[in-house]
């Protein structure tokens, strides 16, 4: 079992590591409080350098038009548990949202390829796709 933690070990190492650095996307300053699922809205905030507040809003009147037009499960559960963000965001919802902030999507998995993209330094898709 010793052999187990040192094979872990180099993972620990500086080299292996990425800073942390805590961001809410802005949703304590916008008056947000207690848990929510609204992790899509502060990472579009975060990404987009935009306030949390508009990402919440325009990623509501999404999901509301998306439960509004649409005739499948997706639209009947965003009207069963109502279109707020902080119930959770699908791709389906958000995907096109990011692609008009300038974002690209950028697949880091393939069926049958593995996993390709690891949370270290230099070997996101961004750093890759440059």
């Amino acid at each position: 079992m010793h052999s187990l933690f040192g094979f872990l070990k180099q993972f620990l190492s500086p080299l292996h590591s990425t800073r942390f650095e805590w961001n809410d996307g802005g949703r304590l300053a916008a008056g947000f409080q207690g848990g929510a699922g609204d992790c899509v809205v502060r990472a579009i905030a975060i990404a987009a350098d935009k306030p949390y507040l508009e990402v919440y809003e325009d990623l509501r009147e999404a999901n509301a038009s998306y439960a509004a037009n649409k005739k499948n499960r997706l639209a009947r559960s965003l009207n069963a548990r109502g279109s707020s963000p902080r119930n959770g965001n699908h791709r389906d919802v958000f995907h096109d949202y990011i692609l008009k902030q300038g974002f690209a999507w950028v697949p880091t998995m393939q069926v049958g390829g593995g996993c390709q993209v690891h949370l270290r330094a230099g070997n996101s898709p961004m750093a890759n796709s440059l």
